[in-house]
């Protein structure tokens, strides 16, 4: 179960970077996302921006 969700999601990143086209958008950062992090189980992003906040 938890695998399946780690695929799709991995999916999801693979299509982004073979094609540049936007997947999902997610509103937050007032300067651009310099990394991003997924939680184990695949429920939780985290993203870290040069606005300093996460």
């Amino acid at each position: 179960a938890n695998s399946d969700m780690y695929y799709s999601k991995l999916a999801e990143l693979q299509a982004y970077f073979k094609t540049h086209d936007k997947i999902k958008e997610y509103q937050g950062h007032s300067s651009k996302v310099h990394s991003v992090g997924w939680s184990c189980d695949g429920s939780r992003l985290a993203s870290g921006s040069f606005d300093k906040a996460v």
